[in-house]
């Protein structure tokens, strides 16, 4: 760097000033004058002063160096609360217009954060509670704003196609660590209690297909011919069972030359002491069966605590051989 004679060096950065002249460097040297930049150090501008500097940028397009200068001079700085405070209000309600959210969408195309970043993004956001976070459409908007959101949410969802239609844990990542995450577990252990007991509410309201007037009518006849039957045939009404289990039992009782009571052969066996009725038991060899339906089961494939202790109740009641027959939907 070339400097003339008429120099000196800024109090504070150090930064090289030149002067046309001896004099005018002396009075700066008096005066212990700072450069440019020192000398705004701390200055706050007055509202005026942004609005017409506001006006003076507005439109103005900054070139790619420009932009990567003024992100390294703002790099390490921390934004005040009332800062983010004040942008916040200047943009609450504000709608970006399209066009500025194609412009960000296409910005952010093919981008990729490194590890790094992400890392302090995360740290950066350890702490702080989302302002919706527990809150409904209708706490945060009220009732007629958040019936609109539904609907937006609703028309923009018609006609695409899920993300994970088709996949399966076996072939895609993303799946099968979401379903790691669930397995085992109960609405209450992912969603705590109050979000628990609205899913309960939604799938027994008028959401659930079983509530439908016409199906519930259905189900009424069914149950109704299915009474009537079991009455004609002398089968019991209570509790209920599976006839498929039966068919199973009678099956077996051909094929081993044995007799084992059911629901239609004399009536599930009841074991007053435990209150417990069997689906099959063979009093001559003390044998009890059990026919397993899916809901024995949980999702893991595993039989349920409350079977296992079930089971445990009645092999030490009647010091019995205990075999369980799984359901096959075909």
């Amino acid at each position: 760097m070339e400097v003339n004679e008429f120099y000196r060096f800024c109090p504070l950065c150090k930064k090289v000033l030149t002067y046309s002249s001896v004099s005018s460097r002396d009075s700066a040297n008096k005066r212990n004058g700072h450069c440019r930049n020192c000398c705004r150090l701390g200055h706050v501008h007055s509202e005026e002063t942004r609005r017409k500097i506001g006006l003076k940028s507005a439109g103005r397009i900054f070139s790619l160096e420009s932009r990567q200068k003024m992100s390294k001079s703002q790099l390490g700085t921390k934004q005040s609360k009332e800062t983010i405070e004040k942008r916040r209000q200047k943009n609450l309600g504000r709608k970006q217009s399209q066009a500025e959210i194609e412009k960000r969408r296409q910005s952010n195309l093919g981008k990729k954060r490194s590890p790094e970043a992400r890392k302090n993004i995360s740290n950066g956001l350890k702490g702080n509670i989302p302002a919706n976070k527990g809150k409904s459409h209708i706490e945060m908007h009220g009732e007629a704003k958040a019936k609109e959101i539904s609907l937006k949410m609703s028309k923009a969802g018609k006609g695409k196609t899920a993300w994970n239609k088709g996949l399966t844990k076996e072939t895609d990542s993303r799946v099968k660590k979401y379903a790691d995450n669930r397995i085992g577990k109960t609405w209450l252990d992912i969603h705590g209690y109050e979000k628990s007991e609205q899913l309960k509410d939604l799938k027994r309201g008028k959401n659930n297909v079983s509530h439908r007037p016409e199906i519930k009518k259905a189900k009424r006849l069914q149950m109704h011919a299915r009474l009537q039957s079991n009455l004609k045939n002398g089968y019991q009404l209570q509790p209920f069972y599976n006839s498929k289990g039966c068919k199973y039992f009678n099956q077996l009782m051909l094929e081993t030359n044995t007799h084992i009571r059911h629901a239609q052969n004399g009536g599930e066996y009841h074991i007053k002491e435990l209150g417990y009725w069997v689906d099959g038991y063979d009093s001559k060899n003390n044998i009890v069966y059990e026919y397993d339906e899916g809901h024995h089961f949980d999702i893991n494939g595993n039989l349920k605590e409350k079977d296992i202790h079930r089971q445990k109740e009645i092999i030490e009641h009647l010091n019995c051989k205990f075999i369980r027959i799984k359901h096959i939907n075909k």
